[in-house]
């Protein structure tokens, strides 16, 4: 079986504090009600003239469109999840963006001084919107709390792709090669940085080792222990994804900035 890495490093607590929070935005504003069945992989696939698929575990050409950037010989997860996560932001907009697998790695190694050591999620994502990271500078960070999954529903359809922490179990590996879900009946063996694409009635899906997992949502709510939502600049385009209001949402997010300090 291939053998494939982590390297998601842990919550930073004290830093988590300091983030905008999707639960306060919730109660700000009036939001659309998210479709039970949202496939931004699919939207992806046909903005791309590439063949959709109802099952993002059956889609074709996802090893190519959202390849494991040496997340199999490094712990840079969290630098393949922003990759990938640039890919799919320009896909919805009908445009071709797939991060080279050693600008990926370079990226991951600057970040960490030059070693192999993971990254934090959250800081990373920070350090995008400050700084531009892989070419791609979003807005803030809004943390969604993962055991919400109305809210986790909600961001995805307004966002088309959430950056995500989950503890990585054992049996993932083994799981992912066989196209099962990880249902969170493994042992935890550290952090990896993961991308929601895609939920449906049962399962969640995401972007992880030069593929699609499925995730149970028990399992979600049992190991995922961070979930964002950034807003890319792809998203001032039109068309970028259903029902998506770039002008309004902004504002909304500086609203609650202002609030938040």
């Amino acid at each position: 079986m291939k053998k494939f890495k982590t390297g998601k490093l842990p919550v930073d607590k004290e830093r988590l504090k300091g983030a905008l929070k999707m639960s306060r935005y919730m109660y700000a504003v009036d939001l659309p009600v998210p479709p039970t069945v949202f496939n931004s992989l699919s939207n992806v696939l046909a903005s791309l003239d590439l063949k959709p698929c109802a099952n993002p575990i059956q889609a074709t050409d996802v090893s190519n469109l959202l390849p494991i950037d040496y997340n199999d010989t490094l712990g840079d997860c969290v630098m393949a999840m922003w990759a990938h996560g640039i890919t799919v932001y320009n896909g919805l907009v009908s445009k071709m963006n797939i991060p080279p697998a050693d600008a990926v790695k370079a990226a991951y190694c600057k970040l960490t001084g030059g070693k192999d050591s993971g990254l934090n999620v959250q800081s990373t994502l920070e350090y995008a919107a400050k700084n531009s990271l892989l070419g791609e500078k979003p807005g803030i960070p809004v943390y969604i709390d993962p055991t919400n999954l109305d809210h986790v529903r909600l961001a995805l359809y307004l966002t088309g792709y959430l950056p995500t922490g989950i503890e990585c179990q054992d049996n993932f590996a083994d799981q992912f090669q066989a196209h099962q879900p990880w249902d969170g009946t493994g042992s935890n063996e550290g952090g990896h940085g993961i991308g929601l694409l895609a939920v449906d009635e049962n399962l969640l899906y995401v972007a992880t080792w030069g593929g699609i997992a499925a995730i149970t949502m028990d399992c979600w709510v049992q190991q995922v222990d961070e979930c964002w939502a950034v807003l890319p600049i792809e998203a001032t385009k039109p068309g970028y994804c259903p029902g998506f209001d770039y002008n309004t949402l902004t504002a909304d997010l500086l609203a609650i900035q202002d609030q938040e300090q």
